[in-house]
């Protein structure tokens, strides 16, 4: 799961969001509880301007990984971008 997370993490740094959402969603089908794609999922669907999609994939990372510090300041910083207060 570590290395399509990785070649996404690639991808979306080139600005290949398609294919950094497969290989995502490919880490998690090898590991379905790897909330560091859910993560980047969440990234890639901001880049992309669609905030209810992020924000979703944030959400099933925290369930994921409830300890993650990142994942709530990413949290936060979606629901400040939506001026969600």
């Amino acid at each position: 799961a570590g290395a399509h997370n990785y070649t996404g993490s690639i991808f979306r740094s080139l600005g290949y969001h398609a294919k950094a959402m497969q290989a995502f969603e490919t880490a998690l089908k090898i590991d379905p509880h790897y909330c560091v794609a859910y993560l980047n999922l969440s990234y890639t669907c901001f880049d992309l301007g669609n905030l209810p999609e992020a924000l979703r994939y944030c959400q099933q990372s925290i369930v994921c990984e409830p300890e993650c510090p990142n994942t709530y300041y990413w949290l936060g910083h979606l629901y400040y971008t939506q001026e969600d207060w």
